[in-house]
C-alpha cells in the first residue's frame, strides 16, 4: 500500500473542517442564533437545510476521497468550487475570508493530488 502524502492529509483535513463549519453554520441558522438572518421562518429554515445538505455533501467526499473512490473526485472539486463561489454573492467579511480559504485550500490540494485520488491506469505491453 502506498503511503500517503502530507498534501493529501491535509486536504482531506480540511474538506473535513469544511463540513463541520457548515453544519454548525446550519445549526446556528436553525437556532435563530445567525445575527444576519432575522427573516421569516421559512428563508432560515431553508437557509439552515442548504447548510446541511453542504456538510453532507463534503463530508461524503471525503469518505470518498479516503477511499479513493474515483467517481468522487470530479464531485469533489465541482462542490468545493461552488461553494467558493457562493461566497461572491453575500457581503464578505473577515469571518467570509477565513471561510472561503478553507474551501480554496482543499480545492487547490485536490487539483495539486489529482494523480493520487484518480492514478492512471497501468498499461500492460501485449
Amino acid at each position: 500500500m502506498e503511503t500517503r502524502p502530507a498534501t493529501v492529509s491535509l486536504g482531506l483535513a480540511l474538506l473535513a473542517i469544511d463540513s463541520l463549519i457548515w453544519l454548525i453554520l446550519g445549526i446556528l441558522i436553525a437556532a435563530g442564533l445567525h445575527p444576519s438572518l432575522p427573516g421569516p421562518l421559512w428563508l432560515r429554515a431553508a437557509m439552515a437545510i442548504l447548510s446541511w445538505v453542504a456538510a453532507a455533501a463534503l463530508l461524503l467526499a471525503y469518505l470518498g476521497l479516503t477511499r479513493r473512490v474515483h467517481r468522487v473526485y470530479p464531485w469533489a472539486i465541482f462542490f468545493l468550487a461552488i461553494a467558493s463561489l457562493t461566497f461572491l454573492f453575500d457581503d464578505f467579511g473577515f469571518t467570509d475570508l477565513i471561510v472561503l480559504v478553507l474551501h480554496l485550500i482543499p480545492l487547490a490540494l485536490l487539483i495539486k493530488d489529482h494523480t493520487w485520488y484518480v492514478p492512471r491506469a497501468k498499461l500492460e505491453p501485449r
